[in-house]
């Protein structure tokens, strides 16, 4: 694995020392909020090359947060009540702004879902977040994700889509994101030809 590699894991065979080593190394973003968009996007581009003979529109994705030490149990919560399989750690940051930057995607998934303009099959999402907050300063972002046989993919969207979707969420979501930074992050849902490799942790 190299150093700008992400480690994917299968949620039932994930142990902590992976997933440690997963955060220890993942991106912490705090008021990088164009940054956070970018890497949850080019993740997720990135499935259909760790699964091979597999396209976008056959994937199904879910993002959640947890505290640090709580990561494998959130996924396997996951696992049970999603069929999801399969997870990685997208980033770090302080719980409080792990809240933030959940919300903020998850709404972004929605906007996008409803107009029939995601990268993907389908996403599992809950625009208004959930879960406990962690007891713990440090919590990260992470996505789960199965691949499905019955995809609701529609087509990429465009600028007008992109600039709906950023101003909504500007508009409904706490933590002062501001309109230019989301659109600008989200512009990247445009460009499949850009993705971070995912490995297959050992």
């Amino acid at each position: 694995m190299k150093m700008n590699d992400t480690p994917a894991f299968v949620i039932d065979t994930a142990d902590w020392e992976g997933i440690n080593q997963a955060v220890t190394h993942a991106p912490n973003y705090e008021t990088k909020v164009a940054c956070a968009i970018k890497r949850t996007i080019r993740v997720m581009h990135g499935i259909a090359h760790l699964h091979r003979n597999t396209m976008l529109e056959e994937v199904e994705v879910y993002i959640g947060r947890a505290g640090y030490t709580n990561v494998l149990n959130r996924w396997r919560d996951s696992r049970s009540k999603r069929g999801h399989f399969y997870a990685a750690v997208l980033f770090s940051c302080e719980t409080g702004r792990a809240i933030e930057l959940e919300g903020l995607a998850n709404r972004l998934l929605c906007g996008l879902k409803e107009r029939r303009t995601l990268c993907v099959g389908n996403a599992n999402v809950n625009p208004h977040g959930g879960g406990r907050v962690a007891d713990c300063d440090l919590s990260v972002v992470y996505m789960t994700w199965d691949v499905k046989r019955n995809p609701e993919y529609g087509e990429k969207p465009d600028i007008n889509v992109i600039r709906e979707v950023s101003k909504e969420a500007s508009v409904s979501c706490s933590g002062g994101f501001s309109y230019n930074q989301i659109e600008h992050g989200l512009r990247l849902t445009k460009r499949l030809s850009e993705w971070d490799r995912l490995v297959w942790s050992m």
